[in-house]
This record gives C-alpha cells, structure tokens and sequence, in this order.
C-alpha cells in the first residue's frame, strides 16, 4: 500500500514532510491502539475510536495499515523488537553472564511494568496478539542463547530455560498488573525469572 506521502515525499506542510507527518500519524495511532486495548480490550478497538484517541481521521488509519488488526499486531510486533533490543543493550554493559541475564530481564520486566497500560496490551488475550506473544517468547530466548552460550548444546538448553522463563516471566506481570499478588514487583519478578534462566 502507498500512501500519498509516499508517492509525493517532498511535499511540506505546516514546516513537515509529507514523510514527517505520516510517520508522525503512524506514532499516533500506535499509541492509540495501546491505550485503547490496554485500558478497555480488543473489542473497544473499532477504526473510529483507535482514530478518536490519535485525533486523526478515520480515514488515515488506512494510509499504513489494512485495519485495526494489521495496526495492533504491527505495533506489537514493533513493541516486542524494542523490549528485545532494549534487552540485548543491557546484557552488553556487563562482564557475566549472571549481570548481563538479570540486565536484560530487568530492561523487559521494567519496560513493561513501568507503563501498566502499554503491559496490558502487551498481554491481551485477543487471538492475533497471542500468536505475537508466543514469536515474542521464542524470539527473546533465542536471542538469550545467542548471546550467552557457544556449543549448540549449550543453545538448546538456554533456548529451552529461555522460553521457560520468558512465557513464566509475563505470567508474574499478569499476576502484578491484575492485583493477584500485591508483593510481586518489578525487582522480584526479574530475580525470579533470571534464576530461571541460569543453569
């Protein structure tokens, strides 16, 4: 799909590119179907209430995405590439491998937990963002053998502990974010899911 900001890139208007400012409504409504799914569910996410919460038309919605799906499993995907490398960051800014795993699990623990809303839509329930989830479990542990192990043997089991810890590791958020267990925090949540990941 090419939007007509991309067909006529030059263009300016109010001192902004065309490119400017459909990245600039992309952003919005990014942001928009967060908020909304993070605050009410899937079902409250309709065109016309993700395009009311950017305060843009409805009809901008269709210049980057096929529709409301595409947009929430897009930004969910982009979400998840962001935590992961936010993660892989702090595994780098230390010299063990215990330091660097409880880095890169606090960077996702408190990526989350710090924006309870952007952390309920990163754990809804609707089918499309479930499947995402599960990519997200998979590709975080696969990132984490990467970084931490040589032998392949020595990958499999980190991918294996990984997965393990990734898919427990945004249970306990679930469990904080819903009030399930008042003592769950982000420190103890990322201490838990680290010892999980370490052999």
């Amino acid at each position: 799909m090419v939007s007509s900001a991309e067909r006529n890139p030059s263009r300016t208007y109010g001192g902004a590119s065309a490119i400017q400012r459909l990245d600039d409504r992309r952003q919005r409504l990014q942001s928009a179907v967060v908020a909304i799914i993070g605050r009410a569910g899937w079902a409250a996410a309709t065109v016309r209430a993700v395009a009311a919460e950017a305060g843009i038309g409805p009809r901008f919605l269709y210049e980057s995405y096929s529709d409301v799906d595409d947009l929430a499993t897009s930004t969910y995907d982009e979400l998840g590439a962001k935590l992961i490398s936010d993660a892989v960051t702090a595994y780098g800014k230390h010299d063990n491998v215990a330091d660097s795993a409880h880095a890169a699990v606090g960077s996702i623990v408190h990526g989350l937990l710090d924006d309870p809303v952007r952390a309920k839509f990163f754990l809804s329930e609707a089918p499309g963002l479930v499947a995402r989830r599960i990519e997200f479990i998979t590709n975080s542990s696969e990132e984490f053998a990467r970084l931490s192990t040589e032998t392949p043997d020595e990958r499999l089991a980190s991918r294996r502990r990984g997965i393990f810890a990734a898919a427990g590791g945004l249970e306990l958020i679930r469990i904080r974010l819903d009030g399930e267990d008042e003592s769950l925090d982000a420190d103890s949540i990322t201490d838990t899911v680290t010892n999980a990941l370490l052999p």
